[in-house]
Formats: structure tokens, C-alpha cells, sequence
């Protein structure tokens, strides 16, 4: 007969075996700052162990890390993390035609989520369903606040021809606190990785886009080095993406991070935003802090760790409207 610490031990092995391959299998989810130390750790392999290696979905709905990332759990036992996200400035709301949210319930999670700034950043007109220019020079109806959050209205305008042409109009983007640029399929389809290279060369040279969204797109070839030059040169910003690494765009993760290497080598800033398309997706920058903890990106580097930086970029952005 085995004695009592004996079965303790296999009993413990036994858990120990169906985590390690429920983690392979499904993945594993994140470790937050309140789990991540070891009492918590030896909970998850014992209890939830018994249950098949089930981890429930966190209060946000994520639903864990992807296999890509399961060796995160070491480094959250290990308590590095990266500051809190104070702000996010790609957002949509139900104007966008393809979002589920209003202006209202995006600032209510926001709060919760004890972020400090939000930016509204709906498609423009090019985007099937969604607002023409008139949504966007009506922003004197926009809060400036709601709950204490800090309220910025921007855009989020498409590249609409081989020429570079964007989907609102100069006096509109004039009027705006910041733009971001993108390829969508739905507007355009994209060309040779030469020739959309030198779309957004030509972009980054506008004086009111601040912002390149979702650039891993695979859709979309583009030689990455030559536009993150360009965007530090220019004084850019080049987003990376939380929705490109589990809801949009597959096969964007392993360009994301060249493109967080590339600007990481260039001196660049970074932004981190989750693109929400529905309120219970803000807040959610998971996989995307995952990718820039695991290259080691400089935190001082990612604008939207601080409110006074966030608050300064903001600031400048609206200053260069105002002096043309």
C-alpha cells in the first residue's frame, strides 16, 4: 500500500500531466496581476486540473492565450508586467455600420477598466455602412467627457486608390483630433508589395495622419522596414493591434512583430489599441503586450503606457490642425 504522502505525490503528478496537455492543446490563459503568483498557480493545476485542464474566460471574455504564448505563465509567476494602458484611440462605435456599441457603453467599460483616454475613431465613408463626412464635422455634439474619461474624436480613414487618395476630405481631417490610415479589402484591394509600400510612403508625408493601423496585414505585402523608417522620420506612430493576433486579419502575429522589432531597432514609438468593434473589447491588449514583453520592447517607447505622453501626442496632433 502507498502511503499517504505517496498518493499525494501521484495525485499531484496526475493533475500536473492533464494541465500540461490541456495547455498544449487549447492554450492557456492569461495570468493577470492578481493571479500570478504561485498560491494562485497551484490552485489552477489542482482544481481546475480535476475538471479536464478547463480555465474559465476572464471577466472580459477573452478566452485565454493562444499556444503561441503558453510559456507566458512562467513570466507572469515572475510578476513582469507592463504599466496599465491608459488610453486607446481605436475605437468603433454602431456608426461604423459593423460595430455593436454606442459612445455612452464604450466610456462605461473604459471607466471599469480604469483607463483614463478614449479616442473614437469610426471608418469613413468609403467602408460599406458606414457615415459620411457630415457624422464627422458634426463633432461639436461629441462629449469631451463622460465619467471622468477623457473623450478625443478621430477617424479611421481608408486608402482608397493606388494613388494614396483618402476616403474623407482635407477639411474634414482637419477638424478631427487625429487620424489613423488603413487598407481594408472593402475599399482596396491592395497591389504589389512595392507598389503598397509606396502608397504608404506617399501617406505618411500627409500632415494629419498620425497614425498606420493594423500594418501586419498579410493581404497587404509591404516592406515593412522602408515604412517604419519612414513613420520615425515623419514622426508616426505605428499601431499594433490586439484584434490582428485572434478576431481579424489571420497571420498578422509573426508581422507584428517584425514590425515591433523594426521599430524597435529605428528608435519608433508604438501605440497598442484593440480596435474594439463592440464596448467588452476595450480593455483587452493581451496578445499584443504578450508579443512586445516577449522582444522586449522599450515600455517608455509605447506612448499609451502614460497619460502624459498619450496627452502630449494628442495635443500636437490637434495643434497641427489648428496652425494650417
Amino acid at each position: 500500500m502507498f502511503s499517504f504522502p505517496q498518493l499525494s505525490f501521484m495525485y499531484f503528478l496526475y493533475v500536473f500531466c492533464i494541465f500540461c496537455f490541456s495547455g498544449v492543446i487549447g492554450g492557456l490563459p492569461p495570468i493577470t496581476e492578481e493571479s500570478a503568483f504561485l498560491p494562485q498557480l497551484y490552485f489552477n493545476l489542482c482544481f481546475w486540473g480535476l475538471l479536464g485542464g478547463y480555465f474559465p474566460p476572464d471577466s472580459r471574455g477573452y478566452k485565454g492565450a493562444s499556444p503561441h504564448y503558453c510559456h507566458k505563465i512562467v513570466k507572469g509567476v515572475e510578476k513582469h508586467h507592463m504599466n496599465q494602458v491608459v488610453g486607446d484611440l481605436h475605437i468603433h462605435t454602431l456608426a461604423s455600420g459593423h460595430a455593436y456599441s454606442t459612445v455612452w457603453e464604450i466610456a462605461q467599460v473604459a471607466k471599469k477598466e480604469k483607463m483614463e483616454i478614449i479616442g473614437i475613431s469610426d471608418h469613413g465613408p468609403s467602408m460599406p455602412g458606414a457615415p459620411q463626412a457630415m457624422y464627422f464635422e458634426a463633432r461639436g455634439h461629441f462629449p469631451r467627457e463622460i465619467e471622468g474619461i477623457k473623450m478625443f474624436m478621430g477617424a479611421e480613414v481608408d486608402i482608397v486608390d493606388k494613388e494614396g487618395k483618402l476616403d474623407l476630405p482635407d477639411r474634414v481631417l482637419k477638424k478631427l483630433d487625429y487620424a489613423i490610415v488603413s487598407f481594408h479589402p472593402q475599399v482596396f484591394l491592395g497591389l504589389s508589395l512595392e507598389e503598397n509600400t509606396e502608397i504608404l510612403l506617399r501617406v505618411l508625408d500627409h500632415p494629419w495622419v498620425e497614425i498606420v493601423a493594423h500594418l501586419g496585414n498579410p493581404k497587404y505585402p509591404i516592406d515593412y522596414q522602408a515604412v517604419v523608417k519612414k513613420a520615425v522620420a515623419c514622426g508616426k506612430l505605428i499601431e499594433i493591434n490586439n484584434s490582428s493576433f485572434s478576431i481579424s486579419r489571420r497571420g498578422s502575429a509573426e508581422n507584428c512583430q517584425q514590425i515591433a522589432l523594426a521599430m524597435k531597432a529605428e528608435g519608433g514609438k508604438l501605440m497598442v489599441t484593440s480596435d474594439a468593434h463592440y464596448c467588452g473589447e476595450v480593455g483587452n491588449y493581451e496578445d499584443a503586450l504578450d508579443m512586445l514583453r516577449e522582444i522586449q520592447f522599450p515600455e517608455e517607447r509605447i506612448i499609451n503606457l502614460s497619460r502624459e505622453k498619450l496627452e502630449d501626442f494628442l495635443q500636437q496632433s490637434i495643434n497641427r490642425r489648428r496652425q494650417r
